[in-house]
């Protein structure tokens, strides 16, 4: 709850982490509440994406090749009020943010190659949504439900 994101090293000969990285997901000179919310990071390894319900923002952070340290791409607002749960589709073309204060469900496209997030204006409204999940049905086109 201190909307901060910490990149950690694994070391499994000797059981142990090490803290690498400590970055904030509020905006700079944000005042008020402090909390973030959900996390995820992307098949390829290379985007973490984080809301923060203090600033109501989705964040967006490319991770160093070699290094795996993070650096932001990209913040933006959620769509809506209090961003308390997001998910990423499994094709990793949108993501789905539960805007739990002002009861919406929004949705964002990816870009695959840069990880940015287009808010496409499309909203839903669903009564004090606090998750998202993503039901795939493979092989139809266009029957996943939400």
């Amino acid at each position: 709850m201190t909307a901060d994101i910490e990149v950690l090293r694994w070391d499994a000969r000797t059981g142990t982490l090490t803290s690498r990285q400590l970055l904030t997901t509020n905006a700079p000179g944000h005042t008020g509440t402090t909390s973030a919310a959900e996390l995820a990071v992307s098949r390829d390894g290379r985007h973490v994406y984080t809301s923060n319900r203090g600033d109501n923002s989705l964040v967006v952070f490319s991770v160093a090749p070699g290094t795996g340290l993070l650096t932001e791409a990209q913040r933006l607002p959620c769509g809506g009020v209090t961003p308390w749960s997001f998910s990423l589709h499994p094709e990793e073309r949108w993501l789905f943010v539960a805007n739990e204060a002002s009861s919406t469900v929004d949705l964002f496209r990816v870009d695959p190659r840069s990880g940015r997030l287009t808010n496409t204006g499309i909203s839903v409204a669903v009564p004090n949504p606090d998750c998202v999940g993503i039901r795939s049905s493979h092989g139809t086109a266009g029957s996943n439900s939400f």
